[in-house]
C-alpha cells in the first residue's frame, strides 16, 4: 500500500515548520514514517498579537502564522473569525495546485480549519473533484461563531481519530469536536494541549486507523 498523502494544518500563531518539529518531538515523525506523507502548509494570515504560552520563541522561532484571528463585537458580545472565508479559498486552491491530499492531519486551530472544509466538502461547496477522505485532529476545537453554525449542522460523515489530553483545559471542546463526526475514534492521553507521544496501545490504534485508511485507497 502507498503511503498517505495528508494535508497537515498547524496550531494558532505558529507555522507549518513548528508543527512538524512538534512531531518530531513527539516522535510520531518516526513512528508513522512507512504510512503517511505530511505536506505542511503556512496559514495566509500573519500572526496579529501574542504568542501562546505554549509557543516560546527559543524553541520555535519565527515566522508565525495565524488561520484567523477571533474577535468580539463589543456591542452584542459575539464572537466572529475574521479571515476564515479567506483561509477556506486559500487551502482549496493550495489543494487544487498541491493535491490531491488523502485526509487532513491538524494541531487546536488546525482542527477548527479542518471541520470547516469537511463540513463545505459535504454540502458540495469545496472539493468535489478530490475529497478528502479522513482526519487526524489533535487538541481540537468546535467552531462556535454563528457565522458558522450552519455549515456545522450535520454530522461529517467522514472518519475521524481524535487526541485528546487529559489535562487540556479545552477537553471538553476536543470532545464536542468528536461529537460533530458519526463515527469518532477517540484517544486519550495523560497531558495537556501537546502533541503528545503516544504509548504503544495508542500509536497501535493510530496506525491501524491509517492502514484502514490506506487500504480503502487502494481498493
Amino acid at each position: 500500500m502507498r503511503r498517505l498523502r495528508i494535508l497537515a494544518l498547524h496550531s494558532f500563531r505558529t507555522s507549518g515548520k513548528i508543527f512538524s518539529e512538534q512531531m518530531k518531538l513527539a516522535g510520531l515523525d518516526a513512528k508513522l514514517a512507512d504510512l503517511i506523507d505530511l505536506v505542511y502548509v503556512n496559514a495566509p494570515c500573519p500572526a496579529t498579537g501574542p504568542l501562546p504560552p505554549d509557543v516560546p520563541p527559543d524553541l520555535f522561532p519565527p515566522p508565525y502564522f495565524e488561520w484567523w484571528n477571533a474577535k468580539q463585537d463589543p456591542s452584542t458580545g459575539e464572537w466572529s473569525y475574521e479571515g476564515w472565508e479567506e483561509t477556506i479559498s486559500y487551502l482549496t486552491t493550495f489543494c487544487a495546485v498541491n493535491g490531491p491530499f488523502d485526509g487532513l492531519w491538524a494541531f487546536s486551530q488546525g482542527t477548527m480549519v479542518s471541520s470547516i472544509l469537511l463540513a463545505m466538502q459535504q454540502k458540495g461547496q469545496v472539493l468535489q473533484d478530490h475529497p478528502l477522505r479522513f482526519a487526524v485532529l489533535f487538541a481540537g476545537v468546535r467552531p462556535r461563531v454563528p457565522e458558522l453554525a450552519q455549515l456545522l449542522t450535520d454530522q461529517l460523515d467522514v472518519p475521524s481519530l481524535h487526541v485528546i489530553g487529559e489535562r487540556d483545559k479545552i477537553k471538553q471542546w476536543s470532545l464536542q469536536l468528536a461529537e460533530l463526526f458519526m463515527k469518532p475514534l477517540v484517544l486519550m492521553h495523560p497531558r495537556g494541549h501537546i502533541i503528545p507521544a503516544l504509548t504503544d496501545e495508542s500509536i497501535a490504534t493510530l496506525r491501524s486507523f491509517l492502514s484502514a485508511r490506506a487500504a480503502e485507497s487502494s481498493l
